[in-house]
């Protein structure tokens, strides 16, 4: 005998539905979940490079990241120090202290070379374009690291010297303030200038570099 197909009725076509629904209730929970989690991550942020252009920092991912504004020579040796590893300093001159980087974008790396630090100085690591970090125009990247971390300074200096407004409890304080930033893209912590005379400490945890420690001298 013949195997005998039943019909689909009514019931059947109700319970295709549901679980076609549930399915699409899923993939939607999924992608919002995915999306939540590269909003919390500074790979969702795009940074002007020294020539105009917009770079994604999702170029970083499963990167250690040192995300200042700026010490040039010390953070090449910094560099030096992790030669080989997953880990790399992001520059971002800022002349909102002092006015102390007056020079265009396409400048910088030429007075870096013959006037500050000089001696033929070149950098080893990332630079972009110059941002504000503080103020009612700065970057949503310095928004979100700000948010992110606690300042680290309680003073916020010579106010003659500072070149933004409003002023908030969570401004950058001087140039070469740092954030230190996962493998994962979230931000660690943030570190005054103190941390260019520390060792930077990273181990090798799988196929990701996680930072377990930044030592004060």
């Amino acid at each position: 005998m013949g195997v005998r197909h039943r019909r689909a009725g009514p019931r059947d076509t109700v319970c295709e539905l549901f679980l076609l629904l549930t399915m699409s209730l899923l993939h939607c929970s999924c992608t919002k979940y995915d999306q939540d989690r590269q909003a919390n991550t500074i790979y969702n942020f795009q940074v002007k490079a020294l020539n105009g252009s917009q770079v994604s920092l999702q170029r970083h991912q499963r990167q250690i990241l040192l995300v200042t504004n700026v010490a040039y020579n010390k953070l090449n040796a910094l560099m030096e120090n992790f030669t080989g590893s997953p880990f790399t300093v992001l520059g971002f001159p800022c002349n909102q202290f002092g006015h102390q980087d007056p020079e265009e974008d396409s400048e910088v790396l030429n007075v870096l070379k013959y006037v500050r630090p000089g001696n033929g100085f070149v950098p080893n690591f990332p630079i972009f374009g110059k941002i504000l970090v503080n103020g009612e125009s700065e970057h949503p990247l310095y928004t979100f690291l700000k948010a992110s971390c606690a300042f680290v300074n309680p003073v916020l200096g010579d106010k003659n010297k500072l070149h933004w407004s409003p002023l908030k409890v969570s401004d950058i304080r001087w140039n070469f303030e740092k954030f230190l930033v996962d493998g994962n893209g979230r931000p660690l912590k943030s570190a005054s200038q103190s941390i260019l005379k520390s060792e930077l400490t990273v181990y090798f945890v799988g196929k990701m570099w996680q930072p377990i420690a930044v030592s004060h001298k």
